[in-house]
């Protein structure tokens, strides 16, 4: 079991006490809640998403909302929070999110089908937190798959409102490449990026995770991630992908920059600094067993 917990800082770093109680507030609708993704609204609300789990492990994505003070805002959805479950007794997850310029929300990550395979998905809800039907299929929208290890966990929104996401894909049984999709503001596959709406590209090894999104004001597309070899080391990666979903082979070595430094290396976000020049966050140690450390890498543009 475990309960969603979110908590406020002030700028030196010491717990808001304004905000729930002691800087700190904690959700609890089912057995075990998770929290991934946070964005605060320009009115000071605050949107979190995730999942909750029941007693068995069925898992649903949630979307809750926030008052400035950490208190449920009971206006938003039936209560305060909204619960979407695709397959019942299947474990979805939200893992990321982006809000688009006229306040509906999309929310990235997986789905498992009725074949049990996971599957990258995005739903969209209303400002008010109800499932946008006019968007994908009844509000959802997903990358057709034909493995069972599939996912998104980065979203983004670019200014002509096309949206697109990252994960990994598997297009060979327990063999996954990088997904990057772009979406119509609508929910539908652009067609005109990369093969039917999306590109797979393997980096190195046999399982390859993209977490980190970011776009360049060119409209490109950097992922940042790990890539996994059967000995179940892990080397992060950095890679650009062009504004119609192409690998870009004029960056870093084919396309991608992998740091093999030591032997467990995994990125989980990047941005863009000023310069354009790459910060990439994650965590970096020796062996499998051996302590990891936090670790920001940065790499030119």
């Amino acid at each position: 079991t475990s309960d969603l917990r979110i908590a406020r800082y002030n700028s030196d770093g010491t717990p808001d006490n304004t905000f729930g109680t002691n800087g700190i507030v904690d959700f609890v609708i089912g057995d075990a809640q998770f929290g991934y993704a946070v964005e605060v609204l320009a009115d000071g609300k605050i949107l979190v998403a995730g999942g909750v789990s029941d007693q068995v492990g069925s898992l649903q994505w949630l979307l809750l909302r926030l008052n400035e003070d950490g208190s449920t805002d009971i206006s938003f959805a039936l209560g305060g929070f909204q619960l979407v479950d695709y397959i019942n007794g299947n474990e979805d997850l939200a893992y990321e999110m982006a809000i688009q310029p006229d306040g509906k929300i999309l929310l990235a990550g997986v789905v498992v089908d009725e074949l049990q395979r996971y599957t990258p998905a995005i739903y969209r809800f209303t400002d008010n937190g109800f499932l946008d039907l006019d968007f994908g299929v009844d509000g959802l929208a997903i990358v057709p798959v034909v493995e069972g290890e599939n996912e998104f966990s980065a979203i983004k929104v670019r200014p002509d409102g096309k949206i697109v996401a990252i994960g990994h894909y598997s297009e060979v049984f327990n063999d996954w490449g990088v997904l990057v999709a772009q979406f119509d503001a609508n929910g539908v596959l652009d067609p005109s990026f990369g093969t039917g709406g999306y590109t797979v590209e393997a980096v190195g090894n046999i399982q390859a995770e993209a977490y980190g999104l970011a776009l360049t004001a060119a409209g490109d597309i950097i992922v940042a991630g790990t890539t996994k070899d059967e000995n179940i080391t892990f080397d992060m990666f950095v890679g650009r992908f062009s504004s119609t979903g192409v690998l870009d082979a004029s960056f870093g070595t084919d396309g991608f920059t992998v740091y093999t430094g030591t032997d467990e290396n995994v990125a989980y976000d990047c941005v863009l600094d000023a310069n354009g020049k790459i910060l990439v966050g994650g965590t970096t140690g020796g062996t499998f067993f051996e302590n990891r450390d936090l670790t920001v890498w940065r790499f030119n543009a």
